[in-house]
């Protein structure tokens, strides 16, 4: 739905797809200079008169799609900038009810799913999503923007919803949506000269948020092939070390939910990436990769350091 709600289809139906609100953020985080990028902190919703318990929000949705990669298109086609809009979609705590994609590699916008290229008449039967080994075959999270041709153009399942942060980030969202923003970091134009000097150089580019007392979210904007080493369009890049910056979080030693790659099975202590924070609230080990998503809450933690 891109429009205003007609009442009698509110009385009747009560629900909308409001896919204004995805456009949002990726404009935000791929459409738009770094300059502007603290607009992210400041969304509310999509479509102008649908409030959030009207709405279901998608991320991305098959009649939604580009046959190649479009920065203003929300598709897997778009590589490491699809995933951390993806991840940011469910970090920031808009909407109540929100829907990530998992779908198909194509090269042509009429493409079925894997294994039905060539159908038997009115019938085809789609590869199976598990392999023999009973894991998915699915391609893994990508690390540049856009994807790499050959590995957009593959005709396999893509499964978007398994890269890896997608399980942590739902994780996330689970115990921290209805929070308040209680705290946001931007970086300014001031700080775009690429030098790091502690908690109060945030750096064009880079942003964070705390919610509530216990949940605290940092990004680093990407960058894509061929896009201008401009530091107004981009920002100052490179990894945002985190140290000193003070979140007001409790200490202890937190998993970056953005690094699981799955929760099953998962201890609730062993991390791929952690966030160390002192007593005073300060983080005194942690970092964010440009074009990447760093997400941690009080209950994914070790309670003290030296655990």
């Amino acid at each position: 739905w891109g429009e205003y709600p007609p009442q009698d289809r509110t009385d009747y139906v009560g629900l909308y797809r409001d896919v204004a609100y995805r456009w949002h953020v990726v404009n935000r985080l791929s459409g738009k200079n770094a300059t502007e990028l603290p607009e992210l902190l400041n969304l509310t919703g999509g479509v102008f008169g649908i409030s959030e318990d009207m709405a279901v929000y998608p991320f991305a949705y098959h009649d939604g799609r580009s046959r190649l990669a479009d920065p203003e298109i929300a598709t897997y086609k778009n590589g490491l900038a699809y995933h951390q809009q993806q991840k940011f979609f469910l970090a920031w705590p808009v909407g109540n009810s929100v829907l990530i994609w998992g779908g198909y590699g194509w090269r042509d916008l009429s493409h079925c799913p894997p294994g039905c290229d060539k159908s038997d008449g009115d019938h085809c039967t789609p590869k199976a999503v598990y392999g023999p080994d009973g894991q998915p075959q699915c391609l893994e999270a990508p690390t540049a923007s856009p994807m790499p041709r050959d590995d957009a153009r593959q005709r396999r399942w893509i499964c978007e919803h398994r890269w890896q942060g997608v399980a942590g980030l739902v994780h996330f969202r689970k115990v921290c949506r209805g929070q308040p923003v209680t705290e946001t970091w931007t970086g300014r134009l001031a700080d775009s000269n690429g030098t790091d000097s502690g908690a109060d150089s945030v750096g064009l580019g880079r942003l964070a948020f705390r919610l509530g007392e216990q949940c605290f979210v940092a990004l680093v904007r990407g960058k894509r092939k061929g896009e201008s080493d401009d530091p107004k369009v981009v920002g100052v890049g490179g990894t945002w070390n985190l140290k000193g910056l003070q979140i007001g979080l409790p200490s202890g030693c937190y998993c970056d939910l953005s690094s699981l790659r799955t929760q099953k099975d998962w201890d609730g202590f062993s991390c791929p990436r952690t966030v160390h924070v002192d007593a005073a609230g300060t983080v005194t080990k942690g970092h964010v990769a440009q074009g990447e998503l760093l997400a941690i809450h009080s209950g994914a933690r070790q309670l003290t350091l030296s655990q």
